[in-house]
């Protein structure tokens, strides 16, 4: 299950406070790879580790969708059975 915004926000600050990716991916139960990628995400997205007091806001614990190409055109399957001689 994907983790909710609160626990994203919760990550970010045990990160930025010198807690390890095993411990936080202890207490929360979440693999340590993706507590890798939502602290790594919030970086990249602003966030700075090293100020205090720690500013979390939005758009560092937001979660993004994929975006995916359009959908293949179905094609027409026949019911009729096909005579193979």
């Amino acid at each position: 299950m994907p983790a909710d915004t609160a626990t994203r926000g919760l990550i970010i600050g045990l990160k930025a406070t010198g807690k390890s990716y095993s411990e936080i991916a202890e207490l929360t139960e979440l693999p340590r790879s993706t507590i890798q990628r939502i602290y790594e995400t919030a970086v990249k997205r602003g966030f700075d580790p090293q100020k205090r007091p720690l500013e979390i806001c939005d758009a560092h614990v937001a979660v993004t969708t994929r975006i995916r190409g359009p959908n293949k055109p179905k094609t027409d399957v026949s019911t009729e059975p096909t005579d193979v001689t």
